[in-house]
Protein backbone atom coordinates (compact mmCIF):
# COMPACT_ATOMS: atom_id res chain seq x y z
CA UNK A 1 0.00 0.00 0.00
CA UNK A 2 3.04 2.35 0.87
CA UNK A 3 4.31 2.00 -2.80
CA UNK A 4 0.87 2.88 -4.03
CA UNK A 5 0.21 6.19 -2.00
CA UNK A 6 4.29 6.79 -3.42
CA UNK A 7 2.73 6.63 -6.56
CA UNK A 8 -0.92 8.77 -6.23
CA UNK A 9 1.56 11.64 -4.61
CA UNK A 10 3.46 12.23 -7.25
CA UNK A 11 6.86 13.50 -4.98
CA UNK A 12 4.54 15.86 -3.29
CA UNK A 13 5.85 16.73 0.31
CA UNK A 14 1.77 16.15 1.85
CA UNK A 15 -0.78 13.70 0.53
CA UNK A 16 -3.37 12.26 2.01
CA UNK A 17 -6.14 9.90 1.24
CA UNK A 18 -8.92 8.98 2.76
CA UNK A 19 -9.05 5.16 3.50
CA UNK A 20 -12.26 2.92 4.36
CA UNK A 21 -11.26 0.08 6.88
CA UNK A 22 -13.35 -2.22 9.25
CA UNK A 23 -11.10 -3.83 11.60
CA UNK A 24 -7.75 -2.00 13.55
CA UNK A 25 -4.62 -3.59 13.83
CA UNK A 26 -3.69 -1.51 16.69
CA UNK A 27 -4.80 1.87 18.49
CA UNK A 28 -2.79 4.11 21.04
CA UNK A 29 -3.93 6.71 23.86
CA UNK A 30 -1.21 9.34 25.37
CA UNK A 31 -1.46 10.60 28.49
CA UNK A 32 0.48 13.87 28.63
CA UNK A 33 1.58 16.24 32.09
CA UNK A 34 4.08 18.36 31.67
CA UNK A 35 7.09 17.22 29.44
CA UNK A 36 6.62 13.87 30.04
CA UNK A 37 4.41 11.15 28.75
CA UNK A 38 2.52 8.02 29.04
CA UNK A 39 2.09 5.96 26.27
CA UNK A 40 -0.83 2.95 26.12
CA UNK A 41 -1.09 1.19 22.79
CA UNK A 42 -2.07 -1.85 21.81
CA UNK A 43 -1.98 -3.91 18.19
CA UNK A 44 -3.00 -6.98 16.81
CA UNK A 45 -0.66 -9.76 16.86
CA UNK A 46 -0.53 -12.68 14.42
CA UNK A 47 0.42 -16.21 15.72
CA UNK A 48 3.99 -17.67 14.25
CA UNK A 49 4.31 -20.63 13.91
CA UNK A 50 7.91 -20.37 15.46
CA UNK A 51 9.09 -18.61 18.16
CA UNK A 52 10.26 -14.92 18.08
CA UNK A 53 13.06 -13.72 20.60
CA UNK A 54 13.42 -9.68 20.89
CA UNK A 55 16.94 -8.26 20.95
CA UNK A 56 18.13 -5.63 23.13
CA UNK A 57 19.48 -2.61 20.94
CA UNK A 58 22.93 -0.97 21.64
CA UNK A 59 22.78 -0.12 25.87
CA UNK A 60 19.11 -1.12 26.44
CA UNK A 61 18.17 -3.55 28.76
CA UNK A 62 15.80 -6.39 29.17
CA UNK A 63 14.19 -7.75 32.54
CA UNK A 64 11.38 -10.22 32.35
CA UNK A 65 8.48 -10.01 34.61
CA UNK A 66 5.14 -11.71 35.77
CA UNK A 67 2.29 -9.74 36.18
CA UNK A 68 -0.47 -11.52 37.22
CA UNK A 69 0.91 -15.05 36.17
CA UNK A 70 1.59 -12.90 32.43
CA UNK A 71 4.71 -13.12 31.00
CA UNK A 72 6.09 -9.22 30.29
CA UNK A 73 9.25 -7.57 29.06
CA UNK A 74 10.73 -4.23 30.81
CA UNK A 75 12.88 -2.59 28.58
CA UNK A 76 14.71 0.32 29.52
CA UNK A 77 17.33 2.87 27.58
CA UNK A 78 16.57 2.05 23.99
CA UNK A 79 17.14 5.06 21.29
CA UNK A 80 13.49 4.93 20.36
CA UNK A 81 11.45 8.22 21.47
CA UNK A 82 9.45 6.28 24.55
CA UNK A 83 12.44 4.57 25.83
CA UNK A 84 11.19 3.15 28.81
CA UNK A 85 8.73 0.31 27.75
CA UNK A 86 6.54 -2.48 29.51
CA UNK A 87 5.20 -5.10 26.99
CA UNK A 88 2.61 -7.86 27.49
CA UNK A 89 0.70 -10.76 25.48
CA UNK A 90 -2.60 -11.76 25.45
CA UNK A 91 -2.29 -14.55 23.36
CA UNK A 92 -6.08 -15.81 23.42
CA UNK A 93 -7.36 -12.18 21.93
CA UNK A 94 -3.83 -12.12 19.54
CA UNK A 95 -3.05 -8.68 20.92
CA UNK A 96 0.32 -6.82 22.26
CA UNK A 97 -0.14 -4.52 25.13
CA UNK A 98 2.41 -1.50 25.92
CA UNK A 99 2.87 1.05 28.05
CA UNK A 100 5.80 3.55 27.52
CA UNK A 101 7.40 6.94 28.78
CA UNK A 102 10.56 8.65 27.65
CA UNK A 103 13.57 8.61 28.87
CA UNK A 104 13.84 11.03 31.13
CA UNK A 105 10.10 9.89 33.05
CA UNK A 106 10.15 10.08 36.79
CA UNK A 107 7.47 7.00 36.25
CA UNK A 108 9.55 3.68 37.60
CA UNK A 109 9.29 0.06 36.65
CA UNK A 110 6.86 -0.51 39.72
CA UNK A 111 4.59 2.65 38.57
CA UNK A 112 4.12 1.20 34.93
CA UNK A 113 3.48 -2.61 36.38
CA UNK A 114 0.77 -0.86 38.70
CA UNK A 115 -0.71 0.73 35.34
CA UNK A 116 -0.16 -3.21 33.79
CA UNK A 117 -2.35 -4.52 37.07
CA UNK A 118 -4.65 -2.11 36.81
CA UNK A 119 -5.42 -3.45 32.69
CA UNK A 120 -5.04 -7.21 33.22
CA UNK A 121 -7.50 -9.04 34.60
CA UNK A 122 -7.20 -11.73 36.39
Amino acid sequence: MLKELKAEAKGKKYYAKKLNWTEAGGAAIIFPKDSDVIRISSKKIQPFTTEVTRVPGKGEKFEKLSIHGIDALYSTNSNDLYSTKLRWEDPENQVEYEISTYKKSPLTQEDLVAIAESMIQE
